[in-house]
């Protein structure tokens, strides 16, 4: 998994640590931000692993798409 993997992770689990979870008015700031960021970088796409065993590319504008 590449950096940019990673740093979506980390991502994510910061929105959800209990600390930031009613930090709306940041994340509505940071937001704009963080979608350029990952458009610019994951023109390559965005991996995802399906099933613990298919590795796929997404589109940045799919990163919402989970992993099960």
């Amino acid at each position: 998994m590449g950096l940019l993997y990673h740093f979506e992770k980390l991502c994510v689990q910061l929105r959800h640590c209990g600390a930031f979870k009613c930090a709306a008015p940041l994340w509505n700031a940071v937001r704009p931000v963080y979608n350029g960021f990952i458009n610019l970088t994951g023109r390559g796409g965005l991996v995802r692993n399906i099933n613990g065993t298919d590795t796929i590319k997404l589109c940045p504008e799919c990163r919402g798409t989970s992993e099960v």
